[in-house]
């Protein structure tokens, strides 16, 4: 497959190391993976090994959510 792809992992974070928030990681991605909707990614892999726990998806072009969220932020801070 020749396609350019989003991977979402846990790696670096502290949710890789927290029970519940890999559950809610495992989760995420089994419920993901069963819908099939023009709104919604395709998820192409998942993996939740204990050593890299990780979904590949389809990438959507834009800005990530941390930049839509910074912009949310500055937009609700100057309107005050």
């Amino acid at each position: 497959m020749r396609r350019i792809v989003a991977v979402k992992t846990t790696e670096g974070r502290d949710i890789a190391r927290d029970e519940v928030s890999v559950k809610r990681f495992i989760n995420e991605s089994k419920a993901v993976s069963m819908l099939s909707h023009p709104n919604i990614v395709t998820i192409y892999d998942v993996s939740v090994r204990s050593d890299a726990k990780y979904i590949v998806m389809e990438y959507i072009e834009g800005n990530n959510p941390e930049e839509l969220h910074a912009a949310k932020e500055g937009n609700s801070n100057s309107a005050r």
